[in-house]
């Protein structure tokens, strides 16, 4: 293995000597093919074994690098094992000839005239920036790599340590650059179940000798004790390593397979009274449970080998399901997963498939030129042959009477056909392929959408309406809204297009990463979902919010489609399933999602029927209590970073880098601003009689203020800024947190009691318990501290791997919960031992408030959505059972890639919720 594999022109050769010099004088161990090629080898494995072998891959940008073919084909080898790509510009070329997957990355120049000891040392920050991170993934990625080629034999497979340490760095690294490659996870996954497997045949051969010592002597009962603990200790393993295997698949975006994983870990735990009762057992299993049960959205799967799914639809009775498979046929599923039948008789891949209205006649297309009709038990009734090219669309209109077909490339033609097959027009619809046909509801207008990166509108006999142009590469989908007054197009330029029914383009939704395959209506028409092939599903809004964003497919998705009853998507994939995914499911999770940056706090009013949320957009959001918007807030004219309800719930203050301090009343009327004339306010907190407010501020003071706004003194004694401000219950303390590390107690007189030498870095927030005994602290140094009311330390809780950002007591004061920019948070018990880890963010955690009763945990973070959390749902090990099983229990069932044992996981655990 090497730091840096070096991608460049012969011509940049004495540049390229330059460089491989200056890195191997710095201990960069650098791969480089003038040398490291024996002259006998196999150029091109080589070339590839050095490229997965080296840390980071870093190509030297040029007019002829560029356009070099072989130059291009490493860095194609470079993307696909993800490997860390670092582009130096020696001399400049077209934009347009540059490899995509070099434009997103910053370039370092090292041109002629360019310092280059100076750009070098930009290099060299450039190649350690999470060189740890880097490091693992070439080790690991060699030793899969290895195990691919080697028929994935058993023998190469990571066991023990370093096992654990693959699972911690998918884990908590899954979303670092590089990321992980699919064959990197698939590694992890094999070794763990192989090693689960090695562990239960060791629990069956501990029972066997716990089962054969029977005799009442000495030393039989000394075998028997030493047989029963190695028995506990093999299970314990086995629990502990099921709970990473299920984090593991939950990092990789797996969450289906993760709760399978965690099911099994749940209900062997309960079966052994004695795991239940270990405390690094149960809350490793209970994470491990907790995180896939909450965030899991794969209902279910259908899958019988039948190679890239290219479509789905549901029968208008809901009752049938069938797929378009790369296998030459068409199956037909009931919903609840079970395979019925397979239509066979087309000779190529069936593209695409479509019931009539009245869910009589299954039409579909296929590669193979041709269009086939079969009745609704699957009975062929007739085979349409005029395509001169694979049929790429299929629509029937709204009455059942006609059926529209489109053409490949080469054909690029529209026909239309009665219910019988028989052929009543042909137009020349596009330049190049069609992709998509669909009718309006009306059945007045017929749309089409092109390789040719325009959409037409045609009147039903064809004759042509208007040509909807924007798209900058090919339209690859095109679907009308249920009532007519809308068209959703996407396109392989990664966006979806809305359009009035007259052609005007409303709006341009962008967050797919790649071109979007698919785009469908709900049946209400209140939403829509594209997919395509970045391997994600979005769900948007008409107005064009993003409402969620579904992961779990490992490639490209090719069709989605809404039931008749709108509340299951289906989604067709290249990795040869189609996954249900059900849309209003009773989880213990509700997924809040309006603000249009990221959530700095949560805070639920004391009648715990609002919850007001703040964000870097500069507003403030309240929600009523099950999840729905009830107004924004607007007046901040930067980020807003906290707000706090006063103690009878009717008033509000937000804090703001605009300097103000705003009070507004509880339907959201503003009451005041108040210029606090210093630097940015981090925090603001009432005092417990409602008569004051505090707060934190940039110019490393505290600020009292009256109800009213006016301002009443000002505690001074920090160096650096003040970040959290907290007033303890009897109202007599004052406490402040600052980035100067201390803790500052000041009596509600001015006074200053003590400092407290806090954290090794910035103290980041503080929080009083309700009884007022316990002040907790959380740093920028990842620690929480727990002190007594008089500043005496009581405890250090260390298990955050980055700054704790804010933190929360239960009402009754028994639980503290604490968020972090690490994804998770964490919950503590009074003593300050460990009770659970929340994980599932895909951003670190910025905020975190229990609802007055306590049951709901409201947390917020970077990626700008805010997460309740039922926490009764969520503590106990029964109900998260239930739960699961419930949720898998027709997978369970139905799907034929399962061993029976398999099948028996949920044996007598859950009922229908």
């Amino acid at each position: 293995m090497s730091d840096v594999f070096i991608s460049y022109s012969r011509k940049d050769k004495d540049f390229v000597k330059r460089l491989h010099t200056a890195l191997e004088q710095c201990d960069r161990d650098t791969w480089v093919d003038w040398e490291d090629i024996p002259p006998t080898a196999d150029w091109w494995e080589e070339i590839q074994v050095g490229i997965e072998g080296a840390d980071t891959f870093l190509f030297v940008i040029s007019p002829d690098s560029v356009n070099s073919p072989v130059c291009r084909q490493e860095v194609d080898r470079a993307v696909k094992h993800n490997k860390r790509l670092v582009p130096i510009v020696h001399r400049m070329a077209e934009d347009k000839a540059i490899h995509p997957a070099l434009v997103k990355h910053n370039w370092i120049f090292f041109a002629e005239d360019e310092d280059f000891d100076l750009n070098f040392q930009k290099l060299l920050k450039a190649l350690d920036t999470d060189l740890d991170h880097v490091r693992s993934h070439t080790r690991l990625l060699v030793r899969a790599t290895e195990w691919d080629k080697k028929g994935q034999d058993d023998s190469f497979l990571l066991r023990g340590r370093d096992l654990e340490e693959a699972e911690h760095w998918l884990i908590d690294g899954g979303e670092k650059e590089p990321l992980p490659t699919q064959l990197q996870r698939e590694y992890v996954n094999s070794s763990r179940k192989a090693e689960t497997a090695r562990q239960q045949a060791e629990i069956r051969r501990q029972r066997i000798a716990l089962g054969a010592v029977t005799s009442v002597s000495i030393a039989a009962t000394v075998l028997a004790v030493v047989a029963f603990f190695q028995y506990q200790n093999a299970t314990k393993r086995e629990l502990i390593a099921l709970s990473k295997t299920s984090e593991a698949l939950f990092a990789s975006n797996q969450e289906f397979e993760a709760l399978i994983a965690g099911l099994e870990a749940g209900t062997k735990m309960q079966r052994s009274p004695w795991a239940k009762g270990d405390p690094e057992v149960r809350a490793q299993v209970m994470t491990a449970l907790q995180q896939a049960v909450a965030w899991v959205k794969e209902g279910n799967r259908l899958e019988k080998n039948s190679g890239i799914i290219w479509d789905v639809a549901w029968s208008p009775d809901g009752k049938t399901i069938v797929t378009a498979c790369q296998d030459k046929t068409a199956k037909l599923w009931s919903p609840d997963g079970t395979w019925l039948k397979t239509l066979e008789g087309h000779g190529n891949s069936v593209r695409k498939v479509a019931w009539s209205p009245d869910g009589k006649i299954l039409a579909t297309a296929s590669w193979d030129k041709t269009v086939k009709l079969w009745n609704q038990d699957g009975a062929l009734l007739k085979t349409l042959e005029e395509h001169t090219a694979s049929v790429r669309g299929l629509a029937w209109s709204p009455d059942g009477e006609i059926l529209a077909t489109s053409g490949g490339t080469g054909d690029n033609t529209i026909k239309l056909w009665n219910r019988d097959g028989v052929r009543l027009k042909t137009f020349v619809a596009h330049t190049a392929e069609v992709w998509r046909v669909a009718w309006s509801p009306d059945g007045q207008t017929l749309a089409s959408a092109s390789e040719d990166k325009t959409v037409k509108l045609w009147k039903a006999d064809g004759t042509p309406i208007k040509t909807l142009t924007g798209h900058t590469q090919g339209v690859w989908s095109v679907a009308w809204s249920p009532d007519g007054q809308l068209l959703a197009t996407g396109s392989g330029d990664s966006t979806v297009k809305l359009w009035k029914a007259d052609g005007t383009e409303v709006a341009t939704f962008t967050g797919h990463s790649k071109g979007v395959r698919s785009v469908a209506w709900s049946p209400d028409g209140k939403t829509i979902a594209s997919a395509g092939d970045d391997a994600t599903i979005k769900l948007w809004k008409p107005d064009g919010s993003l409402v969620d964003t579904i992961t779990g497919h490992t490639q490209q998705i090719y069709g989605v489609s809404f039931s008749p009853d709108g509340r299951t998507l289906a989604t067709a994939s290249g990795d040869g399933t189609v996954k249900l995914w059900p849309l209003d499911d009773k989880k213990p999770i509700a997924i809040l999602r309006g603000h249009k940056d990221l959530v700095r706090s949560v805070a639920w009013s004391p009648d715990g029927q609002t919850l007001v949320s703040t964000s870097a957009d500069r507003s403030l959001k309240f929600w009523k209590s099950d999840g729905s918007l009830l107004r924004t807030l607007t007046g901040h004219t930067d980020e807003v970073w906290n707000a706090a309800w006063s103690p009878d719930g009717l008033t509000l203050a937000s804090v703001s880098w605009d300097k103000t301090l705003k009070l507004w009343q509880s339907d959201g009327t503003g009451i005041a601003t108040i210029d606090a004339k210093s630097e940015e306010i981090w925090d603001v907190a009432w005092s417990p009689d409602g008569q004051m407010l505090a707060t934190a501020n940039d110019d490393n003071t505290v600020k009292i203020w009256t109800w009213s706004g006016a301002r009443a003194f000002t505690l001074e004694g920090h160096t650096k800024t003040v970040y959290s401000v907290a007033w303890s219950p009897d109202g007599e303390i004052i406490a402040s947190g600052s980035g100067d590390s201390t803790i500052k107690l000041w009596k509600r007189d001015r006074t200053l009691i003590k400092t407290l030498p806090a954290h090794n870095e910035g103290v980041r927030v503080l929080a009083w318990s309700p009884d007022g005994q316990i002040l907790a602290s959380g740093g920028f140094d990842n620690t929480v501290k727990l002190w007594k009311y008089d500043g005496t330390l009581l405890k250090t809780i260390t298990g955050h791997n980055d700054a704790v950002w804010d933190m929360a007591w239960s009402p009754d004061g028994q639980i503290l919960a604490t968020a972090s920019l690490d994804k998770t948070v964490k919950l503590w018990r009074r003593d300050g031992s460990p009770i659970r880890t929340l994980k599932g963010h895909s951003e670190g955690v910025l905020g975190v408030s229990f609802s007055p009763d306590g049951k709901v945990l409201a947390l917020a973070d970077k990626n700008g959505t805010i997460v309740l959390y039922d926490w009764q749902q969520l503590k106990d090990l029964d109900n998260l059972l239930s739960r699961g099983c419930d949720w898998v229990r027709d997978y369970l069932l139905t799907n034929a890639n399962l061993d029976p044992s398999d099948r028996r996981l949920c044996k007598g655990i859950g009922t229908r919720l």
